[in-house]
């Protein structure tokens, strides 16, 4: 028994950490909060065919079912799938040794994969499961393993999935997304880092759906959150000032202090 699917454009598939579902500034692959901020994670699938994006933070998997977008459609997930509390940015500070920089290498990260819908002819087949997908409402889903009878392909990884109703739109600047770890700076003796916890209780909801998705993902992306400390200075906040008279200097091209005529 044979069995496609559909041809899907790998860019339309579209993470972001969003405020307020304003998406956040990305500085290579990482991103800056304060210590007690809220934050989005926001989905987009702009394809012709349905993806599951399934979603690990910390390290470890929110859920073992995922959120299924619909083509064209949009949503800002701002909580855990399977606990209705909020993402929630907490830092603390912990010293810089070798055990302490390895035990916090997940702190802060979030990887989402997208997952392709496999579509199967409307034919007369039979399917025989040697773990049969069930939905459990404590746990979010399960995943098992489907073969079609007479065939030795795949079917893929059935599954009970959460999934939104509606789209949302909002105005958003274009970034550039890249995958990778955060290299820490060890010029003190302490580093502050931060992780994902549960914050306050969310008013988001979720539909129960079912879909049979690939089981190897179209497209992976990573963040990892980091403190505002350790956010980049970038020239545009540096001010400059006259070590004579303390005139600031407002345009790089002066060569004199408009107050006193220092040279500069």
């Amino acid at each position: 028994m044979n069995y496609s699917t559909p041809t899907v454009n790998v860019e339309g598939c579209v993470a972001h950490i969003t405020k307020n579902r304003n998406r956040s500034k990305i500085y290579g692959d990482t991103v800056y909060l304060k210590n007690g901020e809220t934050f989005e994670i926001e989905l987009y699938n702009s394809t012709t065919a349905k993806v599951l994006a399934r979603i690990e933070i910390n390290g470890k998997k929110i859920s073992e079912g995922g959120i299924i977008l619909r083509p064209g459609e949009r949503v800002y997930l701002e909580r855990f799938i399977e606990t209705n509390k909020k993402f929630l940015f907490e830092t603390y500070e912990v010293e810089k040794s070798n055990e302490s920089l390895n035990a916090i290498r997940d702190n802060g990260m979030i990887e989402v994969s997208f997952y392709s819908e496999q579509t199967i002819p409307n034919n007369n087949f039979t399917i025989t499961s040697t773990s049969y997908p069930y939905f459990n409402p404590n746990s979010g889903g399960y995943y098992g393993t489907n073969d079609v009878i007479g065939n030795t392909g795949h079917l893929g990884s059935p599954a009970s999935n959460i999934s939104f109703g509606g789209t949302t739109n909002n105005s958003l600047f274009t970034t550039t997304t890249a995958s990778g770890n955060k290299s820490f700076n060890t010029t003190s003796s302490t580093l502050e880092t931060g992780r994902v916890e549960m914050g306050e209780s969310s008013n988001q909801k979720f539909n129960e759906s079912y879909g049979v998705f690939n089981s190897f993902p179209l497209k992976n992306l990573k963040y990892r959150i980091l403190p505002e400390s350790q956010k980049p200075v970038e020239s545009a906040s540096i001010r400059n000032y006259c070590t004579d008279c303390g005139t600031r200097m407002k345009k790089q091209t002066w060569k004199f202090c408009p107050n006193c005529g220092s040279n500069i």
